[in-house]
């Protein structure tokens, strides 16, 4: 995540999943953050849409599919709010 210095605004955001399909994916909908401000409901709608590209398969012992896929919208959400965070305390870089 990167914002804008002069009015804190979302200049630059990416997330790509890796480990929960069978190549890297980038989630389209992190680039609509472009232009907005970060908040709570645009962070969630970034998380849910990672939680559907996602696709894991059934290759670790003692987790399900359905539960690694959940946990990404937990993490996506995590990690964007840190990152919001870090950009803040920054000035607007990452």
């Amino acid at each position: 995540v990167t914002l804008d210095p002069k009015d804190m605004i979302g200049a630059d955001a990416a997330v790509i999943l890796t480990g929960v399909g069978s190549s890297p994916s980038a989630v389209g909908e992190a680039m609509g953050l472009r232009g907005k401000r970060l908040t709570g409901e645009a962070i969630e709608r970034v998380a849910r849409a990672a939680m559907k590209l996602s696709h894991p398969v059934k290759n670790v012992v003692g987790t399900h599919p359905g539960y690694r896929r959940a946990m990404v919208k937990v993490q996506v959400a995590r990690a964007l709010g840190e990152s919001l965070k870090a950009a803040m305390a920054s000035g607007g870089g990452q």
